[in-house]
Parts: structure tokens; sequence; C-alpha cells
């Protein structure tokens, strides 16, 4: 039976102008209700507002804290408005854990804030900057407090909402999971600065993953006095070392998900094997059953463990570039009878995607079939959807356009000597290739979802947009693949032409 899941409003109301941000949720209460309580980020109360707090009336519960300014009280707050405090936690009625760090936290420790949550998980935390680790992946080292960089692991909230300074700045980092349990960190702008309000819904029971998903931010610990965005201020300076940043866990083939030799893979799912790869149906597809009969979102999945597609040719001969290899061949020899089969069942044309990075665990490119009418708009959903990307990312993107008359030379040398983000349109008289090349740092942020998120608003499916979200059963998952098997089965990669 489904959980309940309760309506919670998030605001970064400005000091000055905290009847509008009321105002606001008593509008959405009525229009969009019933929420379960509304989180006030920043400065709320201050000496700014002290005379006219009488005339707010919230109709339903506020729960806020304080940024920089110094928190004035009032005895004529709505007996809505209330107040946290500094650091702490507080247990709801119906279960709900709400963690709080906010204030001036320079007379404080890491081990005095973490002391507080007193080793317990929450469901939502507010802080008023962001954790550090985070604030490095995006550059913004204003925005960080390393003292916040504990909680990542110890508290684990499922949401984590935050401003990261007096303007704020609206940021959704991509979800990641520690030990199955899945955090989303949301910043918001203040009023008027940008995106200052958020609505969210969520269970009394989190929900926990077998599989993990997006990679946890990477926590620099340093002993110094130095510099304040460098440091945990008030620790003991016992060595003058620095602790480098977490290395990315290693995950071998027999815990590898996408690899044959784990022995907890799920073989109800494998289309076909060949010889360097193999074909899958994909765990959570995007679309549901299509006309033919099953959804088509699938996987052409490397059989040895590799990160890369470069990174395998290299593991084979440090010489050896992409496009030569058997790997690469094969991949290409699945992708053409792939595009067959699928144009055999309709008007359809096909998409491959692919991330390739470095930090990822086994290199795999999703497909899908796309009806004709639609794929001619891939461009334009691509091009928007960098445009959307660059407005909340420090860094740009953009991609590069290979068409079949087009000289291949610039596509091959990126691919074999950087991390890239790649999509293959496989149209009815043509092929069509977009890449976006990541450069070769580590440690930058991408959005692993992206390339779904573009498909995704593509075939207007923005609420599948979450592959975790999707999921079917194993029953279920066995049906589409047996469906897909069917059909391939007439383009066999291994058994060479044959469509009769």
């Amino acid at each position: 039976m489904p959980q309940e899941k309760l309506k919670i409003l998030v605001f970064n109301p400005a000091t000055k102008n905290l009847a509008k941000a009321v105002n606001l949720v008593n509008r959405q209460q009525s229009k969009a209700g019933p929420f379960e309580f509304a989180l006030f980020l920043g400065d709320v109360f201050t000496e700014n507002n002290a005379t006219y707090v009488e005339e707010l009336k919230p109709e339903i519960p506020i729960y806020y804290s304080e940024g920089e300014a110094q928190y004035k009280s009032s005895e004529k707050l709505h007996e809505n408005f209330n107040y946290l405090g500094e650091i702490g936690v507080l247990k709801l009625a119906n279960g709900l854990k709400i963690g709080y760090v906010t204030g001036d936290l320079k007379n404080k420790t890491s081990d005095e804030i973490l002391s507080k949550f007193k080793s317990q998980h929450v469901d939502i935390l507010l802080t008023y900057l962001w954790p550090d680790a985070i604030a490095k992946e995006e550059k913004l080292i204003l925005s960080g407090e390393p003292k916040l960089d504990c909680l990542i692991d110890n508290v684990q909230p499922r949401y984590w909402f935050a401003c990261g300074g007096e303007k704020g700045r609206f940021f959704e980092r991509e979800p990641y999971s520690i030990n199955g349990r899945i955090t989303r960190f949301i910043s918001l702008a203040a009023m008027d600065e940008g995106r200052w309000y958020y609505a969210f819904q969520i269970s009394l029971s989190p929900e926990l993953l077998q599989e993990p998903i997006g990679p946890p931010p990477i926590v620099f610990k340093i002993n110094s006095t130095s510099k304040r965005t460098l440091t945990l201020s008030n620790e003991e300076p016992q060595k003058e070392q620095k602790q480098l940043a977490k290395p990315l866990p290693v995950i071998t083939s027999e815990s590898c998900f996408l690899c044959l030799s784990n022995p907890n893979f799920e073989l109800h799912m494998v289309i076909h094997v060949g010889n360097m790869a193999f074909l899958t149906v994909t765990k959570g597809p995007l679309t549901p059953k299509q006309d033919f009969g099953f959804s088509g979102h699938g996987m052409i999945v490397p059989i040895n463990h590799h990160a890369t597609l470069r990174l395998h040719a290299k593991s084979f001969d440090d010489a050896l570039r992409v496009e030569s290899s058997s790997l690469y061949k094969e991949i290409t020899k699945y992708e053409e009878n792939l595009t067959r089969m699928f144009r055999s069942l309709g008007d359809y044309s096909v998409i491959f995607w692919e991330i390739s990075r470095k930090r990822s665990v086994h290199s795999h490119i999703q497909f899908l079939p796309v009806k004709d009418d639609v794929i001619m708009n891939f461009e334009k959903v691509l091009q928007n959807q960098i445009e959307f990307y660059k407005r909340y990312n420090t860094d740009t993107i953009m991609y590069k356009k290979f068409e079949s008359t087009s000289d291949m030379t610039e596509y091959f040398d990126i691919i074999n000597s950087e991390d890239y983000v790649s999509f293959t349109v496989h149209e009815k008289t043509r092929i069509i290739r977009y890449l976006i090349k990541l450069g070769n740092d580590d440690d930058k942020y991408f959005d692993a979802q992206f390339p779904r998120k573009v498909v995704a608003i593509l075939l207007n499916l923005k609420h599948r947009i979450r592959w975790n979200k999707c999921i079917e059963t194993v029953s279920q998952e066995s049906e589409q693949k047996q469906y897909f098997k069917n059909c391939f089965r007439k383009f066999d990669i291994l058994k060479g032409q044959g469509c009769n």
C-alpha cells in the first residue's frame, strides 16, 4: 500500500517583506493545499521587521531559524510561528524530524554541532550556508561552511535546504545516496533574487535503494586556522596536514550491478549477449509500453568492467583508439541493428546516449525509439535544456553537431581524450551526433540525469525523469525483456543480416 505523503512549503523570504511570504503561504494553502507546514530559511525576524509582526497571520505552522543577523523575538507573533533555535532536532507529532544548524558558528566546532544530533538521522535539515563539500563542487566557496560537512555522512537528511548567503542562490544538486538513504540538496535564492520558494512531498518513512544513485559530496578535512573558507576553526591543529578528498569507492566487477560476473546480476533483464557487449532492458524505463508491446528503453553494456570506452581500449593497447577497438565496432553493429529493428516496427528513429566519465562505474549506452515526427524537435529541446542548465550552474556547457556528411576527426579526437556526453540520433535517412565536452576534471559536477531529462522533455514525460520512480516488478521486467528478445531475434548481430 503506498505511503501517505505530506506536502511542505519552503521559503527564503526577505526580512523587509515577510508579509509577501506569509500571504503566499496562505494562498498556496487555499489553492493547492492542504500543506502540513512551511519552513522559512535565512534571517526572518530581526530589528528590521520587529514593529509590524502582528500583521502576519499564517494559516499553517511556520518553522524558522535564523541566518546572519541576530534573531529578534516578539510577543506579538502569531501562534503559528515556531522558532527552532540555532542547532538541534525537532521531532514533530507525526514523526518527522527537522534538523537545523543556523546562526553564528564561529564559536562552534563540528563535533559540538554533531553532538546536538545525538547520532540520529533527520528527514529535513535547514542550514544557512551550504556544506563546504557541495560549495566546492560548484566553485562557490563563499557559500560553504566546512563545519557542516560532518552532517553529510552522519545525519543523512532526506531533504537539505540552505541559502548560501544573504542573497541566496537557487541550486538543486543531483540526488545522492549513502547506504541506500537518498539525500536531495536544494538551495533557495532570497526573495526577488531568483527562485525563492519550493514545494515538495515527503513520506513518513524514507525510501531505501538497493543500488546507489549519484556520487555523494567529497569531503575535504583541513586542520588549519589561516582561512575561514578552508578551516574547521576552533579545532585543535595537532598536526599540520591536509587530509585529501575521499577517493571514490572502488566498485569491483563482483559488486557492479552492470557486470555479468556479479552473482546478484539480474539476468532476467538480458536480451542478448555478444562477444564484447550485451543488450538489456533498463531499470526504471523512461517510457511505459509503446504501441509495439514493450518500452524499447534499453542499454548496450560492455562485458568488461571499465568506466569508459577509452579506458577499455587502453586496457588492450595504450595506443589503441576507441573507434578502432572491437568493442566500439560491436556497439556500432548493435546500434545499426536496433535501428533496423525499430524501423520494422513503425515510423521510429532511435536515440542513443552516453555519459563517459572516468569517475563512472561501468560504461554503457542507453537507447530509446522515438517517433519520426517527434525526433525532429530533438535539437531544439537539447538547446533549451542546455540554456536551463547554464542558468543554475557556474560551468557552461555547449554541444558540437556532427552529421552523416561531417568530417568525424574532431569527434573521435574528443572521445579519445576527455570526458563527454553524447547523443546519437539514427533517423530514417541520416545519423546525427551531438557531443558535449566535459574536460578531464574528475571532481567537476555534471548532472547524471541530464540526458534522460532531455529525452523525457522531448517525449513530454517529465513525471518519469527519475528512473527510481519508474521501477517495474521482476515479472514486468521479464515480460518486457521477452517481447524485446522476440523482436530482436531477426536482427541478432552474431547472425549477420536476416530480416525475413
